[in-house]
């Protein structure tokens, strides 16, 4: 309540203001009679002093708002939005929100991996296809678990159903999946939604576990298969056959029925997911009498394990597609840099035909049409690089992955990952460097893995180790638990515990050394997996771990006299009789000679030095060579004949002068070449 004539405010109910000392019932009662007597208001502000003089119900001040609010706003044209319920604008394309969990490979099966981030929402729109989903879901959970999650790339991974099996189409049918759709088959809320994501290589390893195991479970499957295929006609054949049409080989498995329960063949089931995408099987029409069985090819495909190394990396090579190439512009002074660029490139795959270009410290191209020397000799160049890099640790032949925070921040475990599968199927030489607990760590995996304390590259805490287990009591044990520059690397380890036996002793020093060499680098170990997964590799590791072992860990393999010897398998020789072939008689004298000095160590050459400058490669890489011989009787351009070999390292061809009469110059001559040349080089 105010004063009308001061208008300051009074006490509520007051007759007088206390300031002015004036009557305010009276002035206020003036007030609100003025406006009428003099005729001056409208009747809106006569409602307004009418209703302000008396309190107002709620209907009354509703009543005023509204009129009041439809002098100042008016209907403006255009477009406006439906509303919904809630008052938001309706859209056409629906979201929703689902769960996203992750499966990994344990125990030789897959898990569903248990956590407060392992399983996280995720909202996209409800006609969402699975290569959009799988995006998504790799995107969201590369954010929250980059431990487990370490690409956001789909082409990682996939995504499962609760049952473990792709998600690529609806189950139980062809249809191509969409959650929409899912939804519907399933009859259940969008919420209540789960799908798991999934890195490849888990997926097939433990796919082909489960398969193995249940084959030799069920010894009379192969028979029931038989009998279901002996029934079919045999139009539906199924065998090798180019030009013919291509039918799955899903549609050559019957299912008999019986009391409304499907029965099949568990061969018959792995039979068909093995040899999904990978392998064309056709239908043909055979009138002969010996029809060939549906299942003898599957069959010699799960006996894939008894290939060699060679047959299997000859059938991955398959996919090298020659039409497309692959460029490497490399420098020798930095090849790993060259390496990761080409490996970055936009226009990168592995899967195409590897032409290398090498340039010499000026930095002008050599010229050399890469034709597989250039190549052999770059892969054989980086992957010396890699082994002698910060990427692994320990000794030349026995390796282990290191825990170096530049090597993964630039993500150089992956890119040596890609570089050692590419030189298998590309014809290089296998890496060979790997200790025993490290390749069975990349098959079997960490937990299963053991190591010895005298693997540990770090001297002083091998030492430490050593002392360790060469206790005699346990309080000596606990005096040399006491160290305080090894109680922090017990305390990382999760080895500082109370001794209380010998037998604790052993297992602190054990479980020590294993954290140090392997449980610390499973993230390395992952990316490099991740890497050797191009091109099929990592997936034949886990179906032949010891037909691929020779081609990781080191094995011993001498290059001798006779080896070599068998290597070259061809030489050129002049018309027998005429004077050129005594001359090259004398020389492969000489040749047989000095493979003999190099053999007894008589000269500071090698048997991996002749083969580098002859082939590219030191040693002898997994899919072979085919080596010649052959000799330089034509002159140099300067009119003389050459003093030294020359190799063509694309057709792995070396070629041996002609003009020396004894040995000695001839022997100081290849020496000379052999420890003086490198490159690629034509005669």
């Amino acid at each position: 309540m105010f004063c009308a004539n001061c208008g300051k405010s009074c006490v509520s109910n007051a007759k007088y203001c206390h300031n002015c000392g004036s009557k305010v019932s009276e002035s206020n009662a003036k007030e609100v009679s003025t406006p009428k007597e003099n005729g001056e208001s409208s009747g809106g502000d006569a409602k307004v002093t009418e209703t302000t003089s008396r309190r107002m119900s709620f209907a009354q001040f509703r009543a005023y708002k509204e009129e009041d609010r439809a002098k100042h706003f008016t209907k403006k044209n255009g477009k406006r939005f439906k509303l919904d319920i809630k008052g938001k604008a309706s859209s056409k394309v629906l979201t929703c929100k689902i769960q996203i969990g992750i499966m990994t490979n344990k125990d030789g099966g897959l898990r569903v991996k248990r956590g407060n981030s392992a399983t996280l929402p995720l909202s996209v729109a409800a006609n969402i296809s699975y290569d959009d989903l799988l995006t998504k879901a790799a995107e969201k959970h590369h954010r929250f678990n980059k431990d487990l999650i370490k690409n956001e790339e789909k082409k990682f991974y996939c995504l499962l159903y609760a049952d473990k099996t792709k998600a690529e189409s609806l189950p139980g049918s062809d249809e191509p999946f969409t959650l929409q759709r899912y939804k519907e088959e399933i009859g259940k809320p969008y919420s209540k939604i789960v799908l798991y994501l999934c890195r490849w290589a888990e997926y097939y390893s433990a796919r082909l576990n489960e398969l193995y195991s249940s084959g030799n479970e069920n010894s009379d499957a192969d028979e029931s298969v038989e009998k279901q295929v002996e029934n079919k006609d045999s139009s539906q054949t199924p065998v090798h056959a180019e030009g013919l049409q291509e039918e799955p080989l899903e549609s050559h498995i019957e299912i008999e029925e019986t009391g409304g329960e499907a029965s099949t063949s568990t061969d018959a089931m792995y039979a068909s997911w093995l040899l999904d995408d990978t392998t064309e099987y056709t239908c043909v029409s055979s009138g002969s009498e010996t029809e060939e069985k549906i299942f003898e090819e599957p069959a010699a495909a799960v006996e894939n394990k008894k290939k060699s190394l060679y047959q299997i990396l000859q059938d991955l090579s398959t996919v090298i597609n020659q039409d497309n190439i692959c460029k490497f512009n490399i420098s020798r002074n930095h090849i790993w840099e060259g390496s990761v660029r080409a490996l970055t490139r936009k226009s990168f795959s592995p899967q195409n035909k590897v032409s290398v270009k090498f340039c010499d410290d000026i930095g002008r191209p050599e010229g050399a049409i890469d034709q597989g020397g250039p190549k052999r000799e770059f892969f054989t160049l980086v992957l010396e690089w890699i082994v002698n890099s910060q990427i692994f640790c320990g000794t030349e032949k026995n390796k282990f992955l290191s825990c170096n925070a530049t090597c993964h921040l630039n993500d150089h475990y992956f890119y040596a990952g890609q570089i050692i599968a590419m030189s298998l199927v590309h014809g290089g030489p296998a890496i060979r460097c790997f200790s025993p607990g490290l390749y069975h760590s990349l098959v079997h995996g960490v937990r299963s893995a053991s190591v010895d304390i005298s693997d540990v590259y770090d001297p002083d805490l091998r030492n430490y180790l050593l002392a360790l287990i060469n206790c005699q009591s346990v309080p000596d044990a606990q005096t040399c638990l006491t160290q305080p520059s090894f109680q922090t690397v017990l305390d990382l380890a999760g080895t500082l515990k109370q001794v209380k036996s010998l037998d604790d002793i052993q297992m602190i020093a054990n479980e020590t050394a294993r954290w140090f060499l392997l449980g610390r680098v499973c993230s390395s170990l992952e990316r490099l997996k991740d890497g050797l997964n191009v091109l099929g590799v990592l997936g034949a590791v886990f179906e032949n771990p010891d037909i691929f072992r020779p081609a990781f860990c080191y094995v011993p393999q001498p290059l001798t006299v006779d080896l070599l010897s068998s290597l070259f398998t061809n030489t050129t020789r002049s018309e027998l009789g005429s004077n050129a072939h005594a001359k090259e008689s004398l020389i492969l004298s000489f040749w047989n000679d000095y493979l003999q000095d190099v053999e007894e160590h008589t000269v500071d050459v090698s048997f991996r030095d002749i083969m580098f400058f002859s082939t590219g490669c030191k040693d002898v890489p997994p899919l072979g060579l085919d080596m010649s011989l052959a000799f330089l009787h034509k002159p140099e351009g300067n009119g003389l004949l050459s003093k030294f070999p020359k190799a063509n390292t694309c057709s792995c061809k070396l070629s041996l002068p002609t003009v020396h009469t004894t040995y000695d110059e001839f022997k100081d001559a290849i020496t000379f070449a052999l420890l003086n040349t490198k490159g690629f080089d034509e005669p």
